[in-house]
């Protein structure tokens, strides 16, 4: 069984982890490293169990930066390391569109037929449940395997990280499972170039392309995060400083109607005559901060809660004012 699943963007795949109950990622992660998948569902006739070595899974989703965190939240379960990460950017595209690519790729999917376990194959891995329960009468298991082979560098590399990793030494962050990426990767990179003979055998060129393209895909993630940290960290300044100012605003629409109440008691109080008391002393019998006075003052004003008395004069201190013959 082989499946290509095609994401266009991560959201949907984020949101169909984020679901109650869901077992996605942990399915993910299992598909990644060819463990076998599927539910204990109570009814026997509805449970769906796919062996090891039964399948082939590929994913491919595309990751806005300020999305990324989709995936990097699910660091410590290892769903990033696991994802070669390419860039859609281009710096040195031409300004003028190129002609369409000619040809074909150069890949002859159908060689591989050879090296695929035939149906009746994998009908028997599936009714057995394992490979290891594939044998024949004399006990070997029959169920057709095909080795890759590596060069002794890879070999090298990995007792080296086997042993930092008993050690305690291998190096935090987001690199646990470069080094199996990079097999991985030139495992494949062997198989794309169909060099007769040798269809299985990935050579040191292979390994260093591989190191190479894991490197690079490195780099692509890291730029990635960082650029969903500052779209992120722009997202809380935005709601912070939305907050300030709704907290501010609140703040200056309770002060007004409070200062406005004293304002109207005051000129209620001591000019009963309608002649007026200057911005100054209203200040002085209310005991309102001056600039709140005078804000408050001419807020009122425009609002016409308050008139103006004799000529108008420069300077909200100076001028006379009186409550407003006409309520508005």
């Amino acid at each position: 069984m082989r499946a290509m699943l095609d994401v266009p963007e991560v959201t949907v795949l984020g949101a169909a982890m984020g679901r109650t109950g869901s077992t996605l990622l942990g399915t993910l992660t299992s598909l990644w490293s060819g463990e076998a998948i599927g539910g204990q569902n109570v009814n026997e006739a509805k449970r769906l169990r796919v062996p090891e070595y039964g399948y082939r899974v590929a994913l491919v989703t595309g990751v806005q930066p300020g999305n990324a965190d989709i995936l990097m939240q699910e660091d410590v379960t290892g769903l990033p390391q696991r994802i070669l990460w390419a860039t859609t950017r281009d710096p040195d595209a031409p300004q003028e569109r190129p002609h369409r690519p000619s040809g074909d790729l150069g890949f002859d999917a159908g060689k591989l037929s050879k090296l695929q376990p035939s149906e009746f194959e994998i009908d028997g891995l599936y009714q057995a449940g394992g490979y290891e329960k594939c044998r024949s009468e004399n006990g070997n298991i029959v169920y057709p395997f095909h080795v890759i082979e590596y060069p002794a560098a890879v070999f090298e590399e990995v007792d080296a990280d086997g042993l930092n990793r008993l050690h305690g030494a291998r190096p935090d962050g987001m690199d646990g499972h470069s080094l199996l990426v990079t097999i991985k990767t030139a495992g494949l990179l062997a198989i794309l170039e169909q060099r007769v003979g040798a269809a299985l055998i990935v050579t040191e060129e292979d390994w260093q392309r591989a190191k190479y393209i894991v490197a690079k895909s490195r780099q692509t993630r890291e730029v990635c995060v960082n650029d969903s940290r500052i779209i992120r960290r722009g997202k809380r300044c935005e709601r912070l400083a939305d907050d300030l100012i709704a907290k501010s605003e609140a703040k200056e629409a309770v002060n007004y109607e409070r200062y406005a109440r004293r304002i109207t008691k005051a000129l209620g109080k001591y000019d009963n005559e309608h002649e007026g008391i200057k911005g100054y002393m209203i200040q002085r019998k209310t005991g309102i901060p001056t600039s709140d006075t005078y804000q408050t003052i001419s807020r009122m004003y425009e609002e016409g809660l308050l008139e103006k008395i004799g000529p108008e004069v420069e300077g909200t201190g100076s001028q006379l004012w009186a409550l407003s013959s006409v309520r508005p």
